[in-house]
């Protein structure tokens, strides 16, 4: 990874797909985690998105809170 990717990375949330590079495990993984409410993460939209600080406490064992865990596909109707 070149040093402008490692600082674009630095400075915005990451995906699903770069939570799963950085912790070495499947996005299957992540979004198993996340719907656990294991791993922080903020939804955007219908979108689901990470602060790369939190990601990394998680890896270290830290509990960071950040919101309760919510249903990836909430029931409509």
């Amino acid at each position: 990874m070149t040093e402008a990717a490692k600082h674009l990375l630095a400075d915005r949330m990451w995906k699903v797909a770069d939570v799963a590079d950085f912790l070495g495990v499947s996005p299957s993984w992540v979004y198993l985690h996340v719907q656990l409410g294991d791993l922080p993460y903020r939804r955007i939209g219908g979108l689901v998105r990470f602060f790369p600080d939190d990601v990394r406490a998680f890896a270290r064992g830290e509990q960071r809170p950040t919101i309760p865990a919510l249903p990836l596909h909430p029931k409509v109707g």
